[in-house]
């Protein structure tokens, strides 16, 4: 088997909710070339954990339908879920927190296309 050699400025462990996000910034932030490395076959990481959709709160896709549930609610009953453990809460809560507005800037800074 023959080796490749890559040259690159940044690498990113892992394709899902944080790390596809943190590429698209680094290259935003004019680093030219980065490597996302993923284990599995797709994309998505945790954050597909739901049945293959990415979570997200505040977005403008809810408003329209009319969902209204606030990050407060989806933070507590995230929370419950996870029994108070397993995970730390203030990362949850930023993952929560910054959801809707990720989403937004996937669609209008990348064609990203999301529905309910």
């Amino acid at each position: 088997m023959e080796r490749t050699t890559l040259t690159t400025d940044l690498v990113i462990i892992g394709g899902g909710g944080g790390g596809l996000p943190a590429a698209l910034s680094a290259l935003e932030s004019g680093i030219k070339h980065v490597i996302v490395l993923e284990k599995r076959p797709t994309t998505g990481g945790a954050a597909m954990m739901a049945g293959g959709f990415i979570f997200a709160t505040d977005t403008r896709h809810q408003a329209a339908k009319g969902l209204t549930r606030t990050a407060d609610e989806i933070f507590q009953s995230a929370i419950e879920f996870h029994h108070y453990d397993h995970v730390k809460p203030e990362i949850l809560r930023a993952y929560i927190d910054k959801s809707g507005s990720n989403i937004h800037w996937l669609e209008d800074n990348y064609g990203v296309e999301f529905f309910l």
